[in-house]
C-alpha cells in the first residue's frame, strides 16, 4: 500500500474538483473516522486532514498505468455464464424414523409370570423371548385343540389350531401340544419385529387385558434427519434431493435423502425444517444426535466472477469495472449464490465487462482515500425495477433498473412464504408496484418468475393466499 502510494493515482474527477467543494475532514490512517469540522482522530489520535467532497458516480473513476497495474498486482477478468455448482451445510437433529415404530401389545387376557427384556434400548430380534404369561384363556383353547384330535374332528381342528395361532402362540409350539396331547400352563411370547426397545410397561405378576400395550420397539437401520434450512437455501433444495450426513470429528458421510419439506418456517428460529430418510446400518447415528447435513445443488446458466472481486461495503457489494487500458471505476451490484470459487451475479455486470478480481483491495483504498464512504454516492440498486420481457426478444435476462428509495409497498405478506414483510429487506419494483419479501433470499425466488409467484397474493396484495406452494 505504501508503494502504490507513491504512484499518486491520476482520477478523472479532474483539477478543477481539487480545490473545490473541501467541506470535510478525514483520518488518514482510518478513512472511515470523518469530521465536518477539524479534530483528532479517536483510534490514532491524528489531527484530520481536509477531504475534497465525494464526487457523483460518473466522476468516480481511477486511472492506472500499466507499470501501476503491475505493481499493484492488480488482475483482471471477464465475467462469464456457467452452472454453478453449489454446495451448503446446515444443522440437523437425529430422529426416530416414524414409519419404523411398532407396538406389541397382549394377544391375550391374563397374567405375567416372567419378563426377558426389561430395559429400554436393548437390540431385539424377531424371535426374542419378551414374556412370559398365565392365561385360563389359552389353556382352555389347548383342551379344546386336544379334544378335537381325539374325535378326529378335522374341520374342529383347523378352527381351534387358527384361534391359538392369533394367540400369538407360534406354530411349532401348536404343533408341539398336539403332538404330545397335553396343557402347557405358561405361554412364552417372542417379538414378531427386529428393532430397539423404546418402552416396557411389561411388569411380573401383572394382569394385562387383551390389547394392552407391553412393548414399544422401533428400527434403527432407516432413522430420520431433521435440519434447519434458511429461506433463502430452502428453494435450493427439493423433495428427493440428494445429501450426505456427516458428524463432527469423523470424516465419514452418510448418504441421506430429502423426503419431506415442512410448508411453514418455525416461528422461533425463522428457518424451514427438512426431514431426511437416512441409512442407519451400522447404527452410527444415535438418536438426538446433532449432525451436520450436506446439501448440493446447481445454480443453472448463471454471470458469475471470482469471489475475491466482490468489494462488501457495509450492507453494499461492489465490484470494479475495467474501461480501455486504464481506467476502473466502482459498481454495485446483486450477488446471488456463491461456491468457493465464484458468485452469482444478479444485476451490476454483464458478460461484456471486465472485471478487476485481484488487488481489488488496494483500489478500495484509494477510493476511500479519496472520496471517503464513496460507496453512498454509487447508485443504489438494492430495489430492482423488473421490465417485462418480451416474448418477440427471446432474452432469458430481466432488464433491471434503479428504483426510487422509499417509495410505498404494495403487500403485507410475502408472496414466497407468506409470512409478514420486513420493510428492511429490499423490495422488488414490477409493474409499477414495490414488491415487499419477509426476508433476503425470497427476493431472488420472486425474480426466477414474478407473475407466478404473485399469485400467491390477492389482487390488494393485503392477504396471502397461497394459490401456488412449492
Amino acid at each position: 500500500f505504501v508503494v502504490l502510494g507513491s504512484f499518486i493515482y491520476q482520477s478523472q474527477v479532474g483539477d478543477e474538483h481539487s480545490s473545490e467543494n473541501i467541506t470535510n475532514y478525514y483520518c488518514p490512517m482510518h478513512p472511515q473516522v470523518t469530521s465536518t469540522k477539524p479534530s483528532v482522530c479517536p483510534i490514532c489520535q491524528m489531527d484530520l486532514v481536509k477531504k475534497n467532497e465525494t464526487p457523483s458516480s460518473e466522476m468516480m473513476v481511477l486511472t492506472l498505468s500499466e507499470a501501476q497495474q503491475v505493481v499493484a498486482k492488480i488482475r483482471n477478468s471477464p465475467a462469464i455464464r456457467m452452472d454453478l455448482p453449489l454446495r451448503f451445510t446446515v444443522n440437523g437433529l437425529v430422529t426416530w424414523n416414524e414409519n419404523s415404530k411398532k407396538i406389541i401389545s397382549a394377544r391375550i387376557m391374563g397374567r405375567i409370570e416372567k419378563v426377558y427384556q426389561y430395559s429400554i434400548g436393548s437390540p431385539i430380534s424377531q424371535g426374542t423371548m419378551l414374556y412370559k404369561i398365565y392365561s385360563d384363556e389359552f389353556i382352555q383353547a389347548q383342551l379344546e385343540l386336544i379334544s378335537a384330535m381325539n374325535t378326529g374332528n378335522t374341520s374342529a381342528i383347523t378352527s381351534v389350531r387358527k384361534k391359538i395361532l392369533r394367540m400369538g402362540v407360534t406354530q411349532s409350539v401348536i404343533d408341539r401340544i398336539a403332538a404330545n396331547k397335553e396343557v402347557e400352563e405358561y405361554l412364552d411370547i417372542s417379538s414378531p419385529y427386529n428393532g430397539v426397545i423404546t418402552n416396557n410397561n411389561a411388569v411380573e405378576g401383572q394382569y394385562v387385558e387383551e390389547g394392552y400395550t407391553l412393548f414399544e420397539v422401533a428400527d434403527l437401520s432407516m432413522v430420520q434427519v431433521i435440519a434447519q434450512v434458511f429461506p433463502s437455501q430452502i428453494n435450493k433444495i427439493s423433495t428427493n434431493s440428494n445429501a450426505t450426513i456427516s458428524v463432527n470429528g469423523d470424516e465419514n458421510t452418510i448418504k441421506a435423502r430429502v423426503a419431506f419439506i415442512y410448508p411453514e418456517t418455525d416461528p422461533n428460529t425463522k428457518l424451514v425444517k427438512v426431514r431426511l430418510d437416512v441409512p442407519n446400518r451400522n447404527h452410527s447415528l444415535k438418536i438426538n444426535m446433532n449432525v451436520f447435513v450436506n446439501f448440493t445443488s446447481t445454480a443453472q446458466n448463471v454471470i458469475v466472477v471470482p469471489n475475491s472481486a466482490i468489494v462488501v461495503k457495509g450492507t453494499k457489494s461492489l465490484v470494479w469495472l475495467k474501461r480501455g487500458k486504464d481506467a476502473y471505476f466502482p459498481n454495485i451490484v446483486i450477488v446471488g449464490s456463491q461456491n468457493d470459487e465464484f458468485t452469482e451475479i444478479i444485476s451490476g455486470v454483464t458478460l461484456k465487462d471486465t472485471i478487476a478480481f485481484d488487488g481489488t483491495y488496494l483500489l478500495d483504498s484509494e477510493a476511500q482515500l479519496k472520496w471517503g464512504e464513496y460507496q453512498n454516492s454509487l447508485h443504489k440498486t438494492e430495489n430492482i425495477n423488473i421490465e417485462p420481457i418480451s416474448e418477440e426478444s427471446g432474452n432469458s435476462e430481466t432488464a433491471l433498473k434503479d428504483k426510487e428509495v422509499g417509495s410505498k409497498i404494495f403487500n403485507k405478506f410475502c408472496p414466497i412464504l407468506g409470512e409478514e414483510i420486513d420493510e428492511k429487506v429490499p423490495t422488488v419494483k414490477y409493474k409499477g408496484k414495490n414488491i415487499g419479501f419477509c426476508c433476503k433470499g425470497c427476493d431472488k425466488k420472486f425474480l426466477s418468475n414474478p407473475e407466478l409467484y404473485l399469485k400467491n397474493l390477492s389482487t390488494d396484495g393485503s392477504k396471502f393466499i397461497g394459490t401456488i406452494v412449492e
